[in-house]
């Protein structure tokens, strides 16, 4: 860049001088990534097995 002069007194520079930002500009999100709680290496009942059925809380098979 050309060297810096002063202006005129009460005039503003031609090009105004940007304010320091981090270099990545990231928002702040008020709403966090939800983490499941549950183990991911235990299946829950509720899927269904290799047939395509399911079995209830009571071990009764559901079509």
């Amino acid at each position: 860049m050309g060297k810096q002069h002063d202006t005129f007194p009460n005039e503003q520079p031609e090009v105004p001088v940007p304010k320091e930002t981090p270099e990545i500009n990231r928002p702040s999100d008020p709403n966090p990534a939800e983490i499941p709680e549950e183990d991911p290496q235990i299946v829950p009942d509720e899927l269904p097995d290799k047939n395509g059925t399911i079995e209830g809380p009571d071990e009764t098979k559901v079509i």
